[in-house]
């Protein structure tokens, strides 16, 4: 027994196009068109009623990848795409509720990854949440920016105050 040549998704895409066409054509006859078994006309068409000749497969692409191809830093990128994605959400008027509210929780969780990675590079080693909870020690309104703003002016005025 032979093995059928493998057909390509190209033509397996033809062929469910064809029973569109021809609706009233068997197998046999398709198979004849195409120049292929009818076992591989009845496998094309059963891709097709499932949807999977429409689908792309998504590349990965990791980290360093990433952040070669961009042109901007990711930190900076995540923010814009977040500011981006929210006015988006908020322009559509008729988005389904449990959507909407999935999209801004996962806004909302990257944005704070991205904060906790930029605060561990701006604070160049220090626990951030020590020094956060010092300093909401005495300032409770003071959010995750205001204690690496005030880390970053209390690291430069002691670094300009010492002796040489």
């Amino acid at each position: 027994m032979n093995k059928a040549k493998k057909i390509s998704q190209t033509t397996r895409r033809d062929i469910a196009k064809y029973k569109r066409d021809h609706p009233k054509a068997t197998m046999e006859q398709i198979a004849q068109h195409f120049n292929v078994t009818s076992r591989q006309v009845q496998y094309a068409l059963d891709l097709d009623e499932r949807g999977e000749l429409s689908r792309r497969k998504t590349k990965t692409v990791d980290a360093r990848q990433l952040q070669s191809a961009l042109t901007k830093p990711l930190p900076q990128l995540v923010e814009e795409q977040s500011h981006y994605t929210m006015a988006q959400l908020s322009a559509i008027a008729d988005i389904d509720p449990l959507m909407r509210s999935r999209t801004i929780e996962r806004v909302a969780r990257a944005r704070q990854v991205n904060l906790h990675a930029d605060m561990q590079l701006n604070l160049h080693g220090v626990d951030w949440r020590i020094l956060c909870s010092t300093i909401r020690r005495f300032w409770p309104e003071a959010t995750d920016i205001d204690c690496i703003r005030i880390f970053n002016e209390e690291r430069d005025r002691c670094s300009h105050n010492t002796p040489e």
